[in-house]
């Protein structure tokens, strides 16, 4: 059986365990059509690194690469492009980018209700800080198409969600943006509510007018 796909828009992050103590910033823009942008900014102490091409372009290559052994669609692939290289003698400074993922692959991780997207986040988040060599030093920020409502832990401010750690995040196992679509008797349509009357009128009065008939009659019927 082949190994677990990258599933979620932070699966990225599961470079973590290749690069030993680095320090890791992840800016996701959730989509309003249920797709994932953003970058993925690394830095490398280029000692903790044991390959020969220690380079951004090596780095995105690499996790492009693997991605193609384990997905049979291209499209379910999360690419990732060199957006800057601040590389030195010392360490590996990288942002990487990705455009109009899918995090839903393999599993529904987002999803909308009403004008409320609701993101799943406690299984891949768990997951990654399992392989995760320094889960401290991963920085996660969420921006959403509208206002958070609904999130455990994290720093809320309007649209956007940050995590300094993987901690924080498997303490937030779902953040809602919006509002779901209303479900109460109070927000349904007039419309709606008088035709639910008027069956319910019906109803009533006809119970009432088979309780009146004579024995005689209701057998007749």
């Amino acid at each position: 059986m082949r190994q677990s796909r990258i599933k979620t828009i932070i699966g990225a992050l599961l470079l973590l365990p290749l690069l030993g103590a680095c320090q890791s910033d992840a800016q996701i823009q959730i989509n309003p059509d249920l797709t994932a942008s953003g970058t993925i900014h690394l830095n490398v102490p280029k000692a903790e690194i044991n390959a020969d091409d220690a380079s951004c372009q090596a780095l995105a290559r690499n996790v492009n690469q693997v991605q193609k052994q384990n997905h049979q669609d291209p499209r379910d692939m999360l690419t990732l492009s060199v957006a800057k290289d601040d590389s030195n003698a010392e360490a590996l400074d990288c942002t990487l980018e990705f455009k109009n993922f899918n995090p839903n692959v393999n599993k529904t991780v987002l999803y909308q209700e009403g004008n409320a997207y609701t993101l799943l986040t406690k299984d891949p988040a768990e997951f990654v800080k399992s392989l995760a060599v320094a889960p401290e030093n991963v920085k996660i920020t969420l921006t959403f198409p509208t206002q958070i409502t609904g999130a455990q832990g994290g720093k809320i401010n309007g649209n956007t969600i940050t995590f300094n750690s993987l901690d924080e995040l498997t303490q937030a196992p779902a953040i809602v943006a919006g509002d779901p679509a209303p479900t109460t008797w109070e927000t349904l349509r007039p419309w709606v509510l008088g035709v639910g009357a008027l069956v319910l009128i019906s109803l009533t009065a006809y119970v009432l007018w088979w309780n009146n008939q004579s024995p005689e009659n209701k057998t007749k019927k």
